[in-house]
Formats: C-alpha cells, structure tokens, sequence
C-alpha cells in the first residue's frame, strides 16, 4: 500500500515534470502554434506532446527499473513475477520456454498457454520481419536489443510492445534469450495520434498559409513593439516592397503622423477579454502617395494573458473614401439644389402626407414648411382641369407607387389656404427609402395657363383678324404642306380651302412663275432666312393676280424647324401702276434728254434765225426795189429757200429749254384729216378717220400738231411697204386720278393712228423718241423725238403699243378746250403803211439795216440802237424834242447788254401805252408765246418778212393811236 502510494506520488511529480518540461520547449519555439482557430487541434497536441513526455521519462525511469532488476534479481527474484513488464525466456527454438505473470497477462492467457510455443506465433503477421531481424542483430551484436513491434494476444488482438532481448546461459548451459516485452499500446495509439494530430497539424498550417497567401487583403503579424514578423504577398504588392524590405522592420514609420495617436489608441484597448479592434487610418506609400486602409487588429495572448504579438487584416478603402467623399459633396449638392430648386419638390409616404419639402413647394402652396409637412393630398383638395374634384387614386404619387414607375406630367389644381386654385403641373416618381412612397415634383404654371388663356383669346381675335383682313394669310408644315388659308387668300387663288390644304395650294401660282417660286422657297429654307418674291396667281377662271408673298421659317426652343407663315398681297393694281410709271419715267427721260438738246437747237435757231432775218429782210427789199423780170424770180427761189430754213430752226426750236408752241384755240378737224391725207399723197397706203362727232376744240399751235401728224402717218405709211390701211380715229377722254401715269385729272382729245405693218422691236421700242436714233437707212432720228417734244409743250403726251408681225398704235393726248369756237379764218396779205419815229434796238447790224429797211418802205422814220441803255436813252431824248414814238422793235437778248425785257420795264415807266414789239430768234422763247406777260405788246420771231412786219404793225399801231 505504501509502495502504491509512493507510486501515486511518482507519477504526479512525473507529470508535474512532463508538463513543465514541454512548457519550456514551447517558449522557445520560434512560431508557437497559438492560433485560435486551432485551439482543439493544439490542446490534443498539447496533450499528446506531454504524455509523450510522460511516457519518455517513464521508459527511462523503467530502464533504470530493469538494471536494477537485474544487478539485484537475485535478490529480489520474487518480484519476477510482480514486474509490470513481460519476461520471455525463448530457447534457441524461440519457444517460450519461460514467462511471468506480466506477460501472461498481456497475451491474455496463462503461463502454462505460453510455454512451449514458439514466440513467433505470438508476433503481428505483418511485423514478423521485424522480430527476425531483432533476433539476428540480437544474436549478431550480442548485446541487448530493442525493437517496438506488435505482439498478438490470444484472441488475437494486436498490442505494442517494446522488445528488449538479450542472449544469456540458462543454468543448463543451453543458450536462451531473455525478453523483456514493454507494452506500449497506449504510447503507440498516443504517438499515432499526435501523428496523425501533427500531419493535421501541418496540412491546417498549408491550407492557412495558401489561404493567407491567396487573400487580397493585407495579412500581417508583429509583435507588441510593433516589429512585423509575417506579411502575405498581397501586403508586399500593395507597398511594392520585398519580404526582406519588411520583416522585423516597425511599420508605424508608414503611416502619418496624424494617424498614430489613432493606432496606438486602439492598440493599446486590446486585451484578453476584447482581443479584437477595428479602425481606419492613412497610409504612406513609397512613392509618397496616401492611401486609405481599413485593419482589424486581434491581439494573441498566452494562457498567463501575456501579450505574445498581434493579427492583422487590412484591406484599401481609399475608392470608399473618394467615393464617401463624392457621396457627401453630393448630398450636400443635391441639399443645396433641393433648397433652391425653381419647381416644388415633396417626399410623401404612403398616406400621402408630406414629410419633406423644399422652399419652392411652400411658395408655391402659400404656406410655410411647418404647415406644408402637415398637408396630405386628398380628394378634397385636388381638382381636374375642368375644375372637377380630382380621386386621390388618379394623383401622380398613388400611380407611381401602384405602377412602381415615372408618372409624366399632369395638370393638377390644388386648393390654396384661400380655397383659390393653384394650377400646377405634378410627376412623380416611387421612392424605395424607409418610411417614404414618392417623391413629388411640382411646378407653378398658373401664370402659364392665364397665358395659354389669353393665347387662346389672342389666337381667337388673331384668327378673327385674319379672317377679316384683305391680305392672304397662309401656314405651311415643316414640309411645305398647307394647313391654313385665310378666306382672302382662298379669293385670290380662287380656290377653297380644301383644294388650298396640302400641295393644292401649287396649283393657284401662275405656271410660268412655279419654278421660280420654288426656287427661291428652297433658297430661303437652307439660309434659314426669309421668303419675298413677287408672282402671278392664275384662277380658275382664267384671271391673272399679281401677288407679293411674304414667309418666314418659324423653330421651336431647340431650334427645330415646326412650320412657315406667310402672307400674300393682292398688287395688280400696283403692278399696272409700276408699267406706267415705267412708262412715265421713260417720257420724263425722253424730255431730259430732249431738254439737253433744246439747248443746243435754241442756240443755234436763234443765231440762224438773226442770220437769216437780215438776209430774209433784204431779199424782200430787193423784190419791191427791182422790176426786172429774172431778178425778181430769183429772189422769189431765194424767199422759198428762206422759208425752208425757217422751217428747218423751227423743228429745231420745238426742242429749245423753256420754249412752247405759239397756240390759238380752234378745232383739230378738218386740219388733222387734210395732214394726214397730204403726207400720205402719191403713197400705196391709205387712212380712214373715225371721228366723235362733239370733238373738244383744242388750244394748239397749228404749225407744230400739223408736223406731228405728218411724221407719225409717214412712219406708219413706210412701215407697210407694200400697202395698206391706216385707221386714224379722234374721240372725247377723261382722265380720272391715277388712271394715267403722266397726264393730270382733265378732259383730253385722244388721236389714235395704228397701221397694221411690221412693227417695232421690243428692245427697239423704249428708244424710239430718243433724238438721233433711227432705225431706217436714211433716216436722221428727230421725228418721233420732234413729236414727242412738241406734244409734251402742248400738255398732253403720246404713248405707243407695237407688236412685231402685227402693227404699231400711237396714241396722242391733247387737253381739251370745252368753250365753243368758230372756224379759223383763212389769212390775207395786209398792206400797211405808217408814220412816225419807231426804235429798233438790236445788236446785230444787218438786223437792224433789214428792220430799218422794211419799216422805210412803210413809211415810218427807224432810229436804230444796239442796246436798252442807248434805247432808252433815245427815248427820252424823243419825248423831250416833242417828237411822237409810233412804235420800239426790241431785241430780245443783246449780249453783255440791257435785253428787251429789261428794256421794256423802263420805258413802261415813261410811257404804259406805246408799242413796243420784242423779236427774237428764239421763236419758243416763254417772253415770245407770252409778250404781255412781260409788258410787251406783241412778239414776232425772226427771221420775219415785210408782210410779217406790216401786218403786226398794222393790227396793234393802229389800237395804239386810236386810244
């Protein structure tokens, strides 16, 4: 009991000794197994290592048992028996020749079921090689040997052993071998575990570090200073080191300075009871670049609670960061937009209550946000554009919740504080956010619908206007296609609406004008400009309307091109008007031109005239003074020839600036009727005349009408060379306001003489009355133009329509005298003489040597002078001597000299009554068709005859002395 007791005690101090032992193996281990997730696998390890241990002393202590033993077996053989190992004593047979109690035992059986069978038979199958070359090193070395096998018990269950055998002399002398059988089942199955625990062991350390190697996320471990003792690869490619560069290196020095008191704060919570700790916190990379990372942090501790190093997992969260970063500008973004958004905008829940909302919905709805966030949109205070009461089931927030989708637009009237309706236009969109249902947008368009009213009024007062207006309005879509037509433009196309919709409205433009018109509509539609352009319509009716079109392109807000508007204006009569006065400036450029001329020809009549009134006068002298028969005749040629250069200045004059006919009021029939039939004598070509039988009489200069008349019935005549009939007819006319481009209101005598001949050129026509152009071979271009002036100084003017193949119309307008007239008189040779002193003042000697001549030969006493000065002088001088005057003959102009306009003022002074007679080669001067005007008593032009003379003298002479 006391050996027991002692044994007891053995083992607790060998397990006491065990368990310190394989303490001090593990503080010195350089990785120690302390990872959590293998605290089962470590505490069976743990138990195995120390009873591994245990049983190691144990052996050792048996061996010191078994020397013992055997030094003192004799001693204490009767303990042989009691050892707790088996004894074998196998012959050199290997039978079992001797065993104790232990063995017995451990084979299951007894000593008698041992003896005399061979030990083989008793040893696993599969170790047998095992305990043969036992027994050959054994027998080989002769010392004692050891071997662990497996022995079978007699139920033939394996167990371990550990063999020891030696060679010994039994007392017979024979060789026998003694063994010793250790069972160590129990350390076998133990150390197979722990195997088994270790391979265990190291495939968990494999499969960690292959998982610690595979991770993304940094891995590390460092010690308490904060020395890393382990990195994974992920942790050497995030800070682009090598292990080398890290290991047993501080990793503080990586991190910012501002971001160490939070490390270290959180280092220093961990402990047994919280082993763990989050947090985040900058890093320096090496290429100085911050990032941001996220660790958990665990601290490993020892049973004791020391703190052995610490585990860390990392991970970079720099895009969270930047994107938290971004997500609060954001917010802060849309916080800002949703303050100060134009439009209302409401979160409801799904009762439709208000739970947020900006400041645009509390102006909008009238009230504040505290009042606004207790509304609820119901039925009571929604309503339908037509006023009616609007179901909260149809109101955009319900729908989008229903429909889980955008609700476009819709016209709402919400019911203000003041139960007036606030028009709005509301979406809504589902809001998928704890406690919410939609969002709600909302806009004021109040203002709009009162627009969109009074738009609706405007367009109705515009489409009343133009439904009034007599301008021709239109609107086309984008692709030209009519929409709408005012009623006047339908009158003017002469088309109705329905024929006017689409392309129909093509078919009112005059087809000559439809390219152009076109044309120029796809010019404005690529610049993008405006359309103008003046055409013709052609009704159905056949009637042709000039119009000006008006259009422009009109585009929406995104400048998109929505349609064109466009008008059109009735001008035909503006267009006829535009022909006559195209008409009327072309006459006013004939008379510019023939003004330019008339200055030319007055200058050169008047000098003519001078020249030829003194050879006129001293011809005629010559006949009174000569009775030879040949003398005479040829001073009678030499008077036609006068009277054919006067003839000649007189066409010229018809040009002179300022000049105008010498006119007496008369009819034009039968004068123009005997002009007509004489230039068309000894022609093939013949006139008939069509006359109104209550013809006007007409103030008119008989000699200027009569060359009129000749030139425009010669040139029909020579238009039709082979013949024909010329139709002269003679008729009353009115002309009213602008019915005429040139004529003024008044009553006029309209002279038509139309032939039926080649007619005239259209490129030629607008140049027929120019001076100098002619289109025959022999023509010299003053005939038309004579024409044309004189008709012009007469007050009327001549217009003329030709078509080429068919004949020419020239149509002549004289005014009207309305005042009864009797036939002219045919005139008579006077024969007058006289007495009395008469002046003539004139600055060219020949003129006053023929003057003084003609008037001797009267009778009369001729004083001549070259200037008024002189004139008047000699006047005076006849008064004071008591001499009578009879008559003055002054000359119009005298160059660097008093004129007889002057002249004449001065002596009317002296005398108001006596004659006093102004000659001048301007025949057309204004002083020579009107002398009394000037304060002469009667004009006579140059160069004049005796007759001439005698006969003035004759009429106003004998007035002068009767009064």
């Amino acid at each position: 009991m006391a050996q027991s007791k002692n044994y007891l005690s053995d083992l607790n101090l060998l397990r006491k000794d065990a368990v310190e032992r394989y303490q001090l193996q593990e503080d010195q281990r350089e990785f120690p197994l302390s990872d959590q997730n293998l605290a089962t696998e470590n505490d069976i390890l743990y138990e195995l290592q120390v009873h591994q241990i245990e049983l190691e002393m144990q052996n050792d202590e048996l061996r010191k048992i078994q020397h013992e033993l055997e030094l003192t077996k004799t001693r204490y053989f009767d303990l042989y028996d009691l050892a707790p190992v088996g004894y074998l004593t196998v012959n050199g047979s290997s039978e079992i020749i001797e065993a104790n109690f232990t063995a017995a035992t451990m084979f299951g059986t007894t000593r008698c079921g041992l003896s005399k069978r061979p030990i083989t038979q008793f040893i696993f199958g599969e170790d047998q090689d095992i305990y043969y070359l036992h027994r050959k090193e054994q027998r080989k070395e002769g010392t004692v040997q050891t071997c662990e096998l497996r022995m079978v018990k007699s139920d033939g269950a394996p167990f371990w052993v550990r063999f020891e055998a030696t060679t010994s002399t039994d007392v017979d002398e024979t060789v026998v071998t003694r063994n010793i059988m250790i069972d160590i089942d129990d350390r076998k199955k133990a150390e197979s575990e722990t195997q088994k625990a270790v391979r265990a062991l190291r495939e968990s350390e494999s499969r960690y570090l292959a998982i610690i190697e595979d991770q993304t996320e940094l891995i590390c471990r460092y010690l308490p200073d904060g020395r890393l003792s382990f990195v994974n690869e992920a942790y050497l490619r995030y800070f682009h080191k090598s292990r080398s560069e890290v290991m047993d290196k501080n990793f503080i020095p990586n991190i910012p300075q501002s971001d160490t008191n939070i490390i270290d704060s959180h280092l220093k919570s961990i402990s047994p009871d919280s082993p763990i700790t989050s947090f985040e916190h900058r890093v320096i990379l090496a290429d100085g670049t911050i990032r941001w990372q996220s660790w958990n942090h665990r601290g490993i501790f020892c049973p004791n609670g020391k703190l052995l190093e610490f585990q860390a997992v990392g991970r970079d969260i720099t895009d969270r960061k930047e994107a938290e970063l971004e997500l609060q500008e954001s917010e802060e973004r849309w916080r800002r937009l949703f303050e100060i958004l134009p439009v209302g905008v409401a979160v409801v829940n799904h009762e439709h209550e208000i739970i947020e909302c900006n400041p645009a919905l509390e102006k909008i709805l009238q009230q504040s946000r505290s009042s606004v966030k207790k509304l609820s949109f119901t039925d009571q205070n929604l309503l339908r554009t037509d006023g009616t009461p609007l179901s909260i089931d149809e109101f955009p927030s319900k729908l989008a919740v229903d429909l889980n989708r955008i609700i476009p637009p819709l016209e709402i009237g919400i019911i203000s504080p003041n139960n007036v309706p606030i028009w709005t236009e509301v979406t809504a969109a589902p809001l998928h956010l704890p406690g919410t249902a939609a969002v709600v947008v909302t806009m004021d368009i109040t203002e709009r619908k009162q627009a969109e009213q009074k738009l609706r009024d405007r367009d109705a007062q515009f489409r009343s206007l133009t439904e009034l207006v007599p301008i021709g309005i239109y609107m086309t879509d984008s692709e030209g296609n009519c929409i709408y037509a005012n009623p006047e433009w339908c009158k003017l196309a002469g088309l109705t609406l329905d024929q006017v919709r689409g392309d129909g409205w093509k078919e009112a433009i005059h087809p000559d004008d439809r390219q152009v018109v076109s044309d120029k509509w796809d010019t404005m539609v690529m610049s993008q400009g405006q359309w103008g352009h003046e055409y013709r319509f052609l009704r159905q009716d056949g009637e042709i309307s000039w119009v000006f079109g008006l259009a422009t392109a009109q585009y929406d807000g995104s400048g998109n091109l929505t349609h064109y508007i466009g008008v059109n204006q009735d001008i035909t009569i503006r267009k006829k008007f535009e022909e006559e006065r195209m008409k009327a400036e072309y006459q006013l450029q004939q008379t510019q031109k023939l003004e330019s001329l008339g200055f030319l020809a007055g200058g050169i009549a008047h000098d003519f005239n001078n020249l030829m009134g003194g050879v006129f006068g001293y011809i005629q002298l010559a006949q009174l003074e000569s009775n030879e028969s040949p003398v005479k005749d040829d001073l009678a040629r030499a008077v036609k020839g006068i009277d054919r250069a006067r003839g000649l200045t007189q066409q010229l004059l018809t040009f002179a600036v300022g000049g105008a006919p010498i006119r007496e009021v008369a009819k034009l029939f039968p004068f123009v009727e005997e002009t007509a039939r004489f230039a068309l004598s000894g022609s093939k070509s013949s006139c008939d005349f069509t006359v109104a039988p209550n013809l006007y009489a007409c103030n008119f200069d008989r000699n200027q009408i009569g060359q009129v008349i000749d030139n425009i019935v010669i040139n029909a005549q020579q238009a039709m060379p082979d013949g024909g009939l010329i139709h002269l007819t003679a008729e009353n006319c009115s002309i009213k306001k602008n019915e005429h481009p040139i004529l003024t209101v008044g009553n006029y005598i309209r002279i038509v003489i139309k032939d039926s001949g080649l007619g005239i050129a259209e490129e030629a026509i607008s140049h027929i009355f120019d001076p100098f152009f002619t289109t025959k071979e022999m023509g010299h271009g003053l005939g038309l133009a004579t024409c044309y002036s004189i008709i012009k100084r007469h007050g009327g003017c001549i217009d003329v329509d030709s078509t080429v193949g068919v004949g020419t119309a020239f149509t002549v307008y004289l005014p009207a005298v309305l005042s009864r007239v009797s036939d002219l008189q045919k005139s008579h040779r006077v024969i007058h003489s006289g007495c009395g002193t008469v002046l003539v003042m004139d600055d060219e000697e020949m003129m006053r040597g023929t003057i003084s001549g003609m008037l001797k030969h009267s009778g009369y006493l001729p004083l001549c002078t070259c200037d008024g000065k002189e004139t008047i002088a000699q006047f005076n001088e006849e008064i004071t001597a008591g001499r009578t005057i009879a008559a003055l003959i002054l000359d119009l102009t005298v160059p660097n000299g008093m004129g007889g306009v002057a002249t004449v003022a001065e002596i009317r002074k002296i005398d108001p009554l006596v004659p006093v007679f102004v000659a001048s080669g301007y025949a057309d001067d204004p002083v020579m068709t009107n002398p009394t005007a000037y304060g002469f008593t009667a004009s006579i032009a140059k160069p004049f005859g005796k007759d001439d003379l005698a006969e003035m003298m004759a009429r106003y002479i004998v007035e002068y002395e009767s009064v």
